[in-house]
């Protein structure tokens, strides 16, 4: 029987895999397409995230973190989530059809009319797909969940672009987004054993409602605050900016996002399963927040100063305006991760109280940002994020200290000295090639590879954490994968 730690570094496994295979996939069919359409067919479609976005949190209502939460979560418990789910997405879509003029109306845009509805399609697909994935995620089986990510990923290219070729716009973009909802469902249904049986339990409902409430609560303002400033871009600037600064946030969540989504679907199942026992749950958050701080930062760095050719080679350089916010949002996405994890643990330990007063204050620094940042127009917007991003970690670093008994001096250096590390070495060899070398693609991946492996190798050298976990978790588990599979290769010849 595989132990936890196996389990979650075999989950981890396939996540990354999962995860670097589709955004690869996404990425080369978002490069295709950015050339394609305009900017401004992707600020129509970000001004409709904020409502498609709390309608998926509504329809979640947070039941599927109850779920894994609850170590003893029953058929009855499953259907019942099921059916709610379900429902509220009925009415969601219903609400979002009958507000559509209003919508448009807001924004000045009356395509937004057609779009909105169509687009709210998904939320009904995406109902189909909250138990079967929380399932999945529970028992910490991420195979399945990375192939069929990879799978829906490349349908919705085989879809979109051919609708991109053809003149369809901005309706190329919301056929990539209900294509992949509706193939990722089907193939969830399939690889599933779990079929909903037609139960409906009121004293589970409640029991659940009672732990995922405060989450759904959490869930509405994160949604609501994630998409706000797409919301202001939108009604105070033009779709061709919010555009800009859409394909700029997409590029920042292929590290950021996709490592924040990695590390949160394992630790929270992981840290539940071992939330009474205190010096594993210390441990394993030490471990856990150096080792994606070690891979998000030097990272994020490489996004942030390989931002202007890579927009000007990939997409043409009417996407050049998105450089600086690019370069801004890889700041702030420097948090994301090690944010990602104190959220989990929280929730692990049942915590839903404070991680609701958490996200509350961290809601009311963004406001802040927002009303001072708007004087300077989007960048001034792109900026405040890296403020209030700063404030969830601090914040996340209070709680940490209170309930696992960290103290702050070693939360700081643990995340800081990796940020320390990747600056001194970028900005060094930068130095060192800025007389030698000139705008080329080509020799700027050359030189980002040899600063990361410099990065790698003195951080080894150090004995920081990330970087021996890195090494840990190679050789403790692939690396007798490798040498076995050599083995049985020799044995046949």
């Amino acid at each position: 029987m595989e132990t936890l730690r196996q389990k979650t570094v075999s989950g981890a496994g396939w996540s990354f895999l999962g995860n670097i295979t589709s955004q690869i996939v996404r990425f080369v069919i978002g490069i295709v397409l950015a050339r394609m359409l305009l900017p401004g067919d992707y600020g129509l479609v970000g001004m409709l995230a904020i409502f498609i976005s709390v309608g998926d949190a509504l329809v979640e209502s947070g039941f599927s973190q109850a779920l894994i939460q609850k170590k003893d979560a029953s058929n009855e418990d499953y259907s019942t989530v099921f059916f709610i789910n379900f429902f509220i997405a009925c009415l969601i879509f219903l609400l979002l059809c009958l507000t559509a003029p209003l919508i448009a109306k807001f924004y000045n845009e009356e395509q937004l009319n057609h779009l909105v509805i169509v687009l709210s399609i998904g939320i009904i697909i995406r109902s189909f797909t909250i138990i079967q994935a929380t399932r999945f995620t529970k028992n910490l089986i991420f195979r399945e969940l990375a192939i069929i990510n990879v799978i829906s990923t490349l349908i919705s290219g085989l879809v979109s672009l051919p609708m991109a070729l053809k003149g369809y716009g901005v309706w190329s973009l919301v056929g990539l987004s209900l294509s992949k909802d509706f193939t990722y469902s089907v193939l969830l249904w399939i690889r599933s054993e779990w079929k909903p049986s037609f139960l409906f339990k009121r004293d589970s409902a409640k029991n659940l409602f009672g732990f995922g409430s405060r989450i759904l609560g959490v869930g509405l303002l994160d949604n609501f605050f994630l998409h706000i400033n797409k919301l202001i871009i939108g009604k105070f600037f033009t779709a061709a900016d919010l555009g800009f600064y859409t394909r700029a946030y997409g590029y920042r969540d292929m590290i950021s996002k996709n490592i924040l989504n990695i590390t949160s679907s394992l630790a929270f199942p992981s840290f539940s399963s071992i939330q009474n026992d205190f010096n594993k749950v210390r441990t394993n958050y030490k471990k856990a927040s150096e080792l994606v701080t070690f891979i998000s930062v030097p990272l994020l760095a490489l996004m942030a100063f390989l931002a202007e050719p890579l927009i000007r080679i990939l997409i043409t350089d009417k996407w050049l305006p998105a450089v600086p916010y690019l370069q801004i949002l890889c700041i702030a996405g420097i948090f994301y991760p090690v944010s990602g994890i104190q959220i989990s643990i929280l929730k692990a330990l049942g915590k839903a109280n404070e991680y609701l007063i958490l996200n509350v204050i961290q809601k009311v620094f963004i406001i802040i940002g927002i009303v001072i940042g708007i004087k300077w127009g989007v960048i001034g917007l792109v900026y405040a994020q890296v403020f209030s991003m700063a404030i969830v970690y601090a914040l996340g670093i209070y709680y940490m200290k209170k309930f696992l008994k960290l103290n702050y001096r070693e939360q700081i250096i643990d995340f800081f000295k990796y940020t320390l590390l990747v600056i001194l070495i970028f900005g060094t060899m930068y130095k060192i090639t800025n007389y030698i070398t000139t705008n080329d693609l080509a020799l700027t991946i050359i030189q980002s590879f040899v600063d990361i492996s410099v990065y790698f190798f003195i951080s080894f050298y150090l004995k920081y954490n990330g970087a021996i976990e890195i090494v840990t978790i190679f050789r403790e588990n692939f690396l007798p994968r490798l040498l076995s599979r050599e083995a049985k290769n020799g044995m046949h010849n």
